[in-house]
């Protein structure tokens, strides 16, 4: 059975309860769901350079990648967290501080970013590049 499209209301049902007044309702089931995802191959060792940690995402198809969301932006790995890369279009500065990311379902390059201050941002290039989905000013019901 083929994967449903992602729009982006119901990525603000995964990435953050307080960007959906449909967020009371029943889940939906998403890919940001820590139940669908397969068996993790994340290891860790002490890295000086993460600091502010806020959470781990690990993507649910390819069990080597994640995504780690610092105080000063984000990072992937895709070598299960031997090394950790900046990505320098996801910086704090750039996307504000990263509370939730949701991956698209299909496009394994394809990620969403919601941010406390700054909105949902969106790649489609695997973090090349990022543009902004939405915001309070916008028209969101929160940022």
């Amino acid at each position: 059975m083929k994967p449903p499209l992602f729009p982006l209301a119901l990525a603000a049902l995964c990435l953050a309860p307080a960007l959906s007044p449909l967020a009371a309702r029943p889940a939906v089931p998403l890919y940001c769901d820590m139940a669908s995802y397969a068996p993790l191959e994340l290891a860790w060792s002490l890295n000086s350079e993460l600091r502010q940690v806020a959470n781990v995402f690990p993507h649910p198809v390819l069990p080597r990648r994640a995504l780690l969301p610092t105080g000063v932006g984000l990072y992937s790995t895709d070598d299960g967290g031997r090394t950790w890369n900046a990505i320098p279009q996801a910086s704090a500065d750039k996307v504000g501080a990263i509370q939730r990311v949701a991956f698209h379902p299909v496009e394994a390059g394809t990620f969403y970013l919601a941010s406390r201050t700054k909105g949902i941002w969106v790649t489609s290039d695997g973090g090349k590049s990022f543009r902004q989905a939405g915001s309070a000013t916008g028209g969101m019901a929160a940022d």
